[in-house]
This record gives C-alpha cells, structure tokens and sequence, in this order.
C-alpha cells in the first residue's frame, strides 16, 4: 500500500512538473513573439525589460526601401494604419554607414519611446532647405500601430527600413523658365471646387530638358519656385473670366465633390480686373521633389469661373523650376 502510495505520488509531481514546464515555455513563447518581425531580433534581441504584449496589426509603411532623398527635398513617409487606428509611433536613428543588425541596439537605447503621429504620414525634415548637409545620411526607424486610451496598447514594431538623405552639393543646378500657352473651350461640371479641368500634353520634364540642354536622364531633383499668369481672353465688359485657377501634375481627376481635382501644386485667385502677370501662390512646393510627376503626367489646370461656359478664352502659365542634374 505504502508503495502504490509512493508511486502514485511520483506520477502526480511528474505530472505536475510538466504543466508547469508547459506553462512556462507558452508564456516564453508569447512573450518572445511580438519581436520575432525583424530578422535582427536573432542577433541582438530585444531586452526583456523592453518587450510587451502586442494587441494591434502593425502598421505597413508605403515608403519602398532605401528610398534615396536629396537634401533640400521634403521627405514624406506614409503608412496605413489598421481596422479604425489612427495613431501610430516612429523611432529615427540616424547613421553614416548603411544599417546593419550591429546598429540594432540603438533602438533599445530609444526604450520604447517613439515620436507620435495622429496621421499617417510626417514630414521627416520640416524645412530641409535651412540644412547644410555635406555628407550621406542612412536613417532607418521603425513603428507600430497604437490607440488614444489613457493606457496605450500597441502592436509589434515593424522590422526596420531606411532611406537615404543625399547632399545636393555635387549636383549641377539649373533655374529654367517655362511658358505654358492655353488655350481651351470652358466647361460648367458644377463641382464644388472647379468648373472645369484642362491640361497641356507632351510638355512634361523631357522636353523641357531638351529645350534647355541639359541631360534628361540625369536629372535627379526638381522644384518649382514660382509661378505667375497672363490672360490673353477677358469677357465682354473686360472683366477677368477665372475666379480661381489651380495646377499639378497628377495622374487622373477625381470627380469627388468634396476633394480638390488632383494634387495641387498652386493656385491662384484673380481678382475681376485683374492686370497680366500675376503671380500665384505654391502650397509650400519649394521642397518638393517633383520629377517624378513631370515625368509621368501632363500638366493640368482647374479653373473656376466668372464668366459663361462655352467660351474660348486663353492664358499664358509661367512656370520657374530648380533643376539639379548629375554631370
């Protein structure tokens, strides 16, 4: 009895022994996994102190990896957030070596603290063009989804990307002055923000590097610095037919009542009577890197009416870009 006793006991603390191995090999593996994303974690692991429980989807970034900026260029990440999130945090380092798994470890150096966006995109240098930047710069950061409660709760951090910030100084620069001649038949959609959209086609950044000598294919940055308008048709008592005209280069229009046609670079509003050129206003474009649109995209005009559809009017668009090339 005293051994049936005995070996019963033996079978229970085996038993025993077991769950609580079992129990402390699943809380290891919960714990562990909200840091498994990037492939740095099997070299130099998150601390312990810093790990925690991840409740949301992380959020997926747009920027593509090793996006090269130049250094007066705005540089915008975006990501979307998942379900109904809007908050997201970011960490930044800065090195001047590409990242590798050895820089890890400044992350765990940030403790968990990240920069926080109620957005989902953020400008990373918000005037560039005041930097003085003379050698290559590698960031890299990360983030992770979060909410608004008083005690937040987050998702994973992403596994680290980076881009690259590019000193402008051995590029050649070129300040060129294009004149964009419109003339066009006016529309009435009754859109909230136009009465109708026009463009110029097969004008786009290669001609003008043509018409300026400088090599199309190396052309690396470019900004417009400005922007003024002539106009050549007026309406029957003289007055100015436009309330409003906007520009931009963007792939399509969009018909939504409650959003501007495109991307819009400029506008301008002239006034009834208003004297040829006048200069318009740039939504803060000076650092914005626009080759990519005036390559791929026409440049297109909305415009807003004074006067009555259906008529022929025509204007003169003077467009000033900073254009930087390599030799």
């Amino acid at each position: 009895m005293k051994k049936e006793s005995i070996f019963s006991t033996t079978i229970l603390l085996f038993i025993f022994s077991f769950y609580l191995l079992s129990c402390s090999t699943d809380d290891n593996e919960e714990k562990l996994a909200p840091f498994s994303a990037d492939p740095c974690e099997l070299i130099t692991p998150t601390p312990d102190s810093l790990r925690f429980k991840a409740i949301y989807d992380p959020p997926s970034i747009k920027l593509e990896q090793n996006h090269i900026f130049y250094s007066n260029e705005r540089i915008d990440i975006e990501w979307n957030l998942p379900g109904d999130l809007w908050n997201t945090e970011l960490q930044f380092i800065e090195t001047s070596e590409p990242f590798t798994c050895d820089d890890y470890y400044k992350f765990h150096q940030l403790n968990n603290n990240g920069t926080g966006y109620g957005n989902q995109y953020v400008h990373y240098y918000y005037s560039p063009q005041s930097l003085n930047i003379r050698d290559t710069i590698y960031v890299s950061y990360r983030a992770r989804s979060t909410d608004v409660k008083m005690i937040k709760d987050y998702s994973l951090w992403t596994a680290v990307k980076s881009f690259i910030i590019v000193p402008t100084n051995d590029l050649n620069k070129r300040t060129v002055s294009e004149i964009y001649n419109l003339k066009f038949l006016t529309e009435e959609v009754n859109h909230h923000y136009y009465s109708g959209v026009t463009k110029f086609p097969n004008y786009r950044l290669e001609n003008i590097a043509i018409s300026h000598d400088i090599p199309y294919e190396k052309i690396r940055l470019v900004n417009i610095t400005g922007f003024n308008l002539s106009f050549k048709s007026f309406q029957e008592d003289g007055q100015n037919p436009f309330e409003r005209i906007m520009i931009g280069y963007d792939e399509m229009v969009n018909p939504d009542e409650t959003v501007y046609p495109f991307d819009i670079i400029g506008d301008a509003y002239p006034g009834s009577y208003e004297e040829s050129p006048m200069t318009g206003t740039l939504y803060g474009n000076l650092d914005r890197n626009i080759a990519a649109d005036m390559q791929n995209y026409d440049l297109k005009i909305a415009y807003h009416l004074w006067g009555v559809a259906g008529t022929e009017q025509e204007l003169d668009i003077n467009l000033k870009f900073d254009i930087y090339y390599e030799d």
